[in-house]
């Protein structure tokens, strides 16, 4: 058999048909539309992923796209081209059962890089057939494994000196028995992957349902479990962890990053508050690379042998706490995004951010992998105990002191505390302030602080004896230093000034030498680096929510939270204030009838300028019942949160209010933030009096689920509406919540879909109800009560859910001859298998989703757009966007042009003009979401002027979907924009 011929001409040849394929999968291809339309149907693919490519045709159909590509091919060197493909460089997989006999070809394309970063593909194209084709004795080709132990051995040490493995608490605790590693105290810290949901607008659609219904909680999910799912990923792993401040999202990270040493993966960490305006790659070539390698300058060999680590998917960069970069969080979530590509792209990232943070805006990584940190279970109905596990971790030296906490914790006074010190922080802040006083414990998380920072200061006596008046002085110099920095916007000092960094000459200008060595010395400050510009020490608050803490015991008058400039935020309505204000209704030194009256000016905000501010002011209201419980508004504000977030019954119109999607998601949030016992109360209420089906399993999932884990009143109430309800998309949601809601209780709910599935209404409901049952089954600890109806055969209905997906599946062909409906089934039906059953025989059916074929009424994205001369580009699509008349063709191209130059004058007009037209639902949807992409900052006060009139039309009850989008929009808007200055632009 001769040799293969991998020379020039066959490089090239290979070259030209790997990019005309890659094009055309990318609607790219600059040829004629009509002759690639023509060819939809017999060049099918289905993206996977945004590397990885299925493909199914002949090559015949090939060599005519070859040929309108201007590449003259011919159908053996097609066939040539894919066998280099797979054979050569080992990127393309033959999914053929036989080899012969078949003019049909199936196979998956895998990139190096992302779709649309052409260059970087053909970059690596060309270096990796000359790699292969003649081997040189160069650092990219050394053994993988000695290579890899090298760069293994840099970041163990890198992250050994980083103390990676001590927890963020020890700062404080001074004596070293109380300094614990991870493994002492750890903890599992539950997470809730959410899932994207659409939040429900209306009673017409079942499927609309919120996050907290929607997402997948994934209980005891102990991080060894998480990281064994990042690792077998084939894909680049794209993950964020968020939750509120001291949740553990980096202890979380911390623990990933000893799991990954441990399986020979090199995981680099970074503070995100140290990069001080640099770049990623800056970071990793100058500031890393230096300290990992403790050499000065470094050699392009080895920063490219280090750039060949992220290329071969080696590295995963933990990029820790993203609310305490120097910029605004939107800007700086892109910033992180624009970064990740190139070779730094090829790497796994997995990031760290404050909830409330990565949910304030636009958020450019809105692509990531989402999980969210629950708070610690505390065993109530049979969860397990992790705050008795952590207290006992805590006391391992002293296990009876650690016992009178638990037992004192329990009692009944102690109801709203325990529900505060689930949080890993607060609790290990309890500890040792139970530690050291073993007194009466502290109410509310303010006082929490407030205790722990007294006893800070009377434990270090002996050591750094400080009087009352010393105390005082400090407090006041750390509380003003804490305002000053909370006080820094996006449009501020950036570069030199840090939200949560604190440089040398702002903290001498309100500390003196004497002071803030005193500060150093009792941990309340540390040392954290040194300013690459100027030398200068740079410091920070031991934690960022002791920074909040003494930001708000420096505020005295309520009406501080209240001012704001044209250029700012009023501090009650950024995010970045929250916690302060919390503190500040904390603090036993204000008085009641203060608060009270902050709360009253919170939910009486002006209702004028389409009421955005008034919806914001009142979310804020009810976070603060969770620090100020015995306000007289409390039931006044729960209710309103619940109408809010379900619906208002009008009685005059015998019907029931649905709010818009922001209004919605705003109270379901501000539920979870207000005080538990006043929002359990209020749903309980509501599911036992309210008559809509729909509203009733809506609050009765949120009752069971999340606020009250197995509440008896939210079982009965949904056992009891199963009976009710005809409609079987919503039966089988109220199945699926009532066994979430208590495992042991799901023999009503089994029986029913066992029912639907075999009643055949519909292919849909079938594949709904089979896939709703197999979950159950799966999650179910124990199944005893389904014997009844398997015969004591427990897997009996589990292959029932199986075989029914797999019979969806089967009559799902890929033919395109199949109706788009059918096969849609089909696909989904696959997915649901493959989440039940991931190695069944029938996952390994191939479907190609027609749905993503070229059409010209879809996204057809010329090549010419991503030509070098972007100008000619623009032009072009100017010109074409003056000249059709088709409205999807207009919206399509007014996307591409806000692409190419986001804040395009033209395309942002096109935009704005299709929402004034009489368009289909999902068309005003789609709209609003490419405005809001393609829109800049400056261009928002145009968007305000041209659709405030349809807010208006809102509040008068207008719900209609060109409506709805507007609204969003406006929201956003007030959003991203300063109050004052949105109010201003409004009343233009």
């Amino acid at each position: 058999m001769p040799r293969p011929n991998y020379g020039n001409a066959v490089k090239q040849r290979t070259v030209q048909f790997f990019m005309v394929l890659v094009d055309y999968a990318n609607d790219e291809l600059a040829a004629d539309e009509r002759q690639l339309e023509n060819l939809q149907r017999d060049i099918q693919l289905h993206w996977q992923t945004s590397q990885r490519c299925v493909i199914r045709t002949k090559v015949r159909y090939l060599e005519q796209l070859a040929k309108l590509a201007g590449a003259t091919l011919t159908g053996e060197q097609i066939k040539e081209a894919i066998k280099c493909l797979t054979d050569f460089l080992e990127i393309v997989e033959d999914n053929r059962a036989s080899k012969g006999g078949s003019e049909t070809w199936h196979f998956t394309l895998n990139l190096w890089h992302d779709r649309f970063d052409r260059a970087a593909n053909l970059d690596r194209f060309s270096r990796e057939w000359d790699r292969r084709k003649s081997p040189q004795p160069s650092i990219d080709s050394q053994p993988a494994v000695a290579n890899l132990d090298y760069w293994w051995e840099l970041v163990r040490s890198s992250l050994n000196t980083q103390q990676y493995h001590r927890i963020t608490t020890n700062p404080l605790m001074g004596e070293e028995r109380l300094k614990f590693s991870l493994e002492e105290v750890y903890v599992p810290l539950d997470l809730m992957e959410r899932q994207r949901a659409t939040i429900f607008e209306g009673q017409a659609g079942i499927d609309g349902i919120s996050e907290e219904i929607g997402a997948q909680t994934i209980g005891d999910l102990d991080l060894d479990r998480l990281l064994a799912r990042l690792v077998t990923n084939s894909e680049t792993n794209r993950i964020g962890i968020i939750g509120e401040p001291g949740s553990g999202k980096t202890t979380c990270l911390q623990k990933l990053a000893a799991g990954m040493l441990d399986l020979q993966l090199l995981p680099i960490w970074i503070s995100l508050a140290d990069l001080q305006g640099k770049t990623l790659e800056d970071y990793l070539l100058q500031d890393w690379l230096k300290l990992a390698t403790r050499q000065l300058a470094i050699a392009p060999q080895l920063q490219q042998d280090f750039a060949s680590q992220f290329e071969r998917g080696r590295v995963w960069l933990l990029l820790d706490a993203v609310d305490e970069m120097a910029i605004d969080a939107s800007i700086a979530l892109a910033n992180i995004d624009r970064q990740l590509r190139g070779w730094i792209g090829s790497a796994h990232v997995i990031l760290t951010c404050r909830s409330n943070v990565w949910d304030s805006g636009k958020n450019a990584l809105e692509n990531f992998s989402t999980y969210r940190h629950l708070s610690l279970s505390d065993g109530y109905r049979g969860s397990p105990d992790r705050v008795r596990q952590f207290i006992q971790g805590w006391f391992r030296t002293q296990p009876h002191l650690g016992e009178n906490l638990s037992i004192e914790l329990a009692q009944p006074q102690y109801q709203r505390l325990r529900d505060a010190v689930k949080n890993p922080l607060r609790l290990a802040l309890l500890c040792r302030y139970w530690l050291l006083t073993q007194g009466k414990l502290p109410s509310t998380k303010a006082s929490l602080y407030r205790q722990f920072t007294d006893t800070i200061y009377a434990w270090k006596q002996d050591r750094f004896p400080t009087s009352l008046a010393q105390r005082q002085q400090l407090n006041s110099a750390l509380g003003k230093l804490a305002l000053q920095a909370l006080s820094l916007e996006s449009s501020g000092e950036t570069q030199e000034r840090v939200r949560f960094r604190l440089h040398e000459h702002t903290v001498l200008e309100l500390l003196s030498p004497e002071l803030l060595e005193l500060a150093l010395q009792l941990g309340w400050l540390n040392q954290v680096g040194i300013s690459a510009s100027t030398g200068a020490k740079i410091y920070a608050f031991y934690h960022s929510t002791f920074q909040e803490y003494f930001a708000a015991r420096s505020i005295d008058d309520w009406h501080y939270f209240l001012a704001g400039t044209i250029t700012t935020h009023s501090p009650i309505f950024s995010p970045y204030w929250q916690e302060t204000i919390l503190f500040w209704f904390g603090r036993a030194d204000i008085t009641a009838n203060e608060k009270e009256s902050f709360i009253a000016a919170l939910i009486d905000f002006d209702r004028s300028h389409g009421g955005f501010y008034h919806y914001r002011a009142y979310f804020l209201a009810a976070a603060v019942l969770a620090e100020f419980p015995e306000s007289i508004y409390s039931q006044q504000i729960v209710d309103r949160l619940l109408q809010w977030r379900f619906a208002k019954f009008i009685p005059t119109l015998d019907t029931w209010q649905f709010y818009p999607l922001p209004v919605q998601d705003g109270a379901r949030v501000s539920l979870r933030q207000t005080d538990r016992t006043a929002a359990i109360s209020g749903l309980e209420k509501l599911v036992q009096t309210v008559e809509s089906p729909f509203i009733c399993w809506q609050a009765a999932h949120s009752l069971g689920k999340v606020f009250d884990p197995g509440n008896p009143i939210a079982i009965s109430a949904l056992t009891k509406t199963i009976d009710l309800v005809s409609h079987s998309d919503l039966l089988i949601k109220i199945c699926e919540s009532l066994t979430k809601i208590d495992p042991n209780y799901n023999e009503t709910a089994i029986s029913t879909l066992v029912n639907i599935i075999h009643s055949k209404k519909t292919v849909s409901l079938t594949r709904k109800a089979a896939f709703t049952l197999g979950k159950v089954l799966l999650e179910s600890a124990t199944i005893p009560i389904l014997r009844g109806y398997a015969n004591d055969d427990n897997n009996s209905l589990l292959i029932l859910a199986i075989d029914t997906l797999v019979s969806i599946i089967e009559s799902g062909d890929s033919s395109p001859s199949q109706s788009l409906r059918h096969h849609a089934d089909g696909m989904a039906a696959m997915e649901n298998l493959r989440q039940l059953a991931p190695t069944h025989p029938a996952t390994q059916q191939q479907f190609i989703d027609t749905r993503t074929l070229p059409s010209s009424t879809r996204n057809r994205r010329k090549k010419v757009a991503r030509a070098q001369n972007i100008e000619i580009a623009i032009a072009q699509i100017e010109h074409k966007l003056t000249t059709i008349n088709n409205v999807e063709s207009q919206r399509r191209y007014a996307y591409q042009l806000g692409k190419f130059q986001p804040g395009h004058p033209l395309a942002v007009d096109v935009l704005l003009q299709l929402l004034s037209s009489p368009q289909s639902k999902s068309f005003y949807k789609l709209t609003g979401e490419y405005l809001k992409e393609v829109a800049v900052i400056e261009q928002l006060p145009l968007i305000i002027t041209h659709l405030k009139s349809q807010v208006i039309e809102v509040e008068k009850g207008d719900r209609s979907a060109c409506a709805m989008t507007c609204y969003k929009l406006l929201w956003y808007c007030a959003d991203r924009l300063p109050d004052r200055q949105f109010i201003q632009i409004w009343e233009r």
